[in-house]
Formats: C-alpha cells, structure tokens, sequence
C-alpha cells in the first residue's frame, strides 16, 4: 500500500505517527509494523530530528519485556532500503542510547547492538579480520562489558580482540580489564 503513495507524503504521514502517536503497552508491535512498511517508501535518510521523535516515542516501553519487539523494529529500519534510512552519526547516537540503560539490556537488545556496532564500523560477520580496536562506538561496549551480566558480552568483546590485527589490542584489553 505504501510503495504506491507518495515518498513526501509517506514521510508526512510517519512523522504524523511519531509526534502525535501514544499507543499503550500492547499496541508498540503494530504500531512498529504499521512504521516498518511506511518506511519502505521513506525518502532515506532520516532527520535527526525524526530519530529524537522515534527515540521519544520508543523510551517508555524502554523495559526488558519489550525488548524483543524495540529490537525487531529498529533492526528492520536498518534492514530497510539497504541500510540508506539512518547516516553512520544516527547509528552512534541510537548506539549510545540503548547501551546507556545496560540494567535493561537482554540479548535481543545485544544483538541489536552488535549489529549496530557492526554497521558503523563496517565489521562483517565472517570472522575476517579488522584492522584495529580503535573503533566507533567502542567505549559503549566497554562500559557494557563491565556493566552487563550477559556472558555474550566478554564473547563478542574477545571475538574482537581475536580478529584485531593490531598486536597492541590484546595489551589494551588486558590493562582495560584489571
């Protein structure tokens, strides 16, 4: 239905849903999904202005039994248009955000980090190597590693060390953890 309509008058009527939308607790996954599809047809990327709106609309189902359907909805908007709906800035910012609240992170909200991470840094998913450990973004994932319970954190944090070729990364994890 959206792909027929206008991309102006799409992002018209997204931004409508994100300043004058207050949906309760059981009504965030189709409202999320209703938001997925208009942006199919959104004139990428997105404003700073509407990632705040988007932001401020999300925080108050900010809580471990959202999670799973938080994560789902800002993964498919980056999934969407070939990753062309957020700038590499926004991505940092929306990293900074979740990362913030480590006492509500599950893994679905860590996966949604990794893949975030990854976006920004541009590290694939195979196991190739990375250059350094100097990378965008990083000292959210320290403050994660030394906040959060999740066992997949220390995982994917060595899983980095691992794969850096920087012989220095090791020594900087090490002193980092002491």
């Amino acid at each position: 239905i959206w792909k027929n309509v206008d991309q102006e008058k799409t992002k018209s009527k997204f931004n409508i849903l994100l300043e004058k939308c207050k949906p309760q607790p059981d009504e965030i996954e189709l409202l999320f999904t209703v938001m997925v599809k208009m942006a199919e047809n959104y004139p990428a990327p997105f404003t700073s202005t509407e990632i705040k709106k988007m932001k401020k609309l999300i925080k108050p189902f900010f809580d471990p039994k959202n999670n799973l359907t938080i994560s789902i909805f800002i993964k498919s908007l980056i999934d969407l248009q070939k990753g062309k709906l957020f700038e590499t800035d926004q991505l940092s910012e929306i990293l900074k955000w979740i990362t913030k609240h480590s006492e509500n992170i599950d893994i679905n909200f860590f996966n949604l980090i990794v893949l975030i991470f990854g976006k920004i840094n541009n590290i694939p998913n195979d196991g190739s190597p990375i250059p350094s450990i100097d990378l965008k973004g990083i000292e959210y994932l320290w403050n994660l590693l030394f906040t959060s319970k999740l066992p997949q954190v220390s995982a994917y944090f060595v899983n980095l060390i691992v794969r850096c070729q920087d012989s220095e990364a090791i020594n900087t994890f090490i002193n980092r953890c002491l």
